[in-house]
């Protein structure tokens, strides 16, 4: 695991993140904010280098909190962490919010998409509730209370 702070053009900072083989970049901007966000990311998968015990079970809502507060708040421009929020209080939450992250399966997220797309929503309102769910849950391996995402087509 490796994060690293390089500047790819005069005054525009990213953060590249090598971890289990994958690698993410992600533009921060000033770059005081991306050595900040990057010390913080470390301190993350520093603390989630402790395995959770068998019992533990994480609230998807603990984890909705913990990737706002860690990553989107860190890396996200303020017009998309307002979209994650009113996603979350408008849609997510009540669906997902009281289930442990480990009894999130494909199914359950299918039939959620479903029953959104059947109620009217349109395919930004429907991508923006992917990208929260598979955020989160990317966040939840990252901590390693779950060891695969179901929201991701490839996982």
């Amino acid at each position: 695991m490796g994060v690293k702070v390089r500047e790819r053009k005069p005054r525009e900072w990213w953060i590249y993140i090598d971890h289990k083989g994958q690698r993410k970049a992600v533009k921060v901007g000033a770059e005081a904010a991306a050595k900040k966000a990057a010390k913080k990311i470390e301190e993350g998968f520093t603390a989630g280098a402790v395995l959770p015990g068998p019992c533990q079970k994480v609230l998807f809502a603990d984890r909705y909190g913990k990737w706002m507060r860690q990553h989107v708040g860190l890396t996200c421009e303020e017009s998309p962490a307002h979209t994650y929020a009113v996603t979350w209080e408008n849609h997510v939450k009540e669906h997902f919010g009281n289930l442990t992250s480990d009894s999130i399966d494909r199914d359950k997220i299918r039939e959620f998409y479903m029953l959104k797309t059947e109620a009217g929503y349109g395919k930004n309102t429907i991508k923006n509730m992917r990208n929260l769910i598979s955020g989160v849950m990317t966040f939840a391996i990252e901590d390693r209370i779950i060891g695969v995402n179901p929201a991701s087509r490839s996982g």
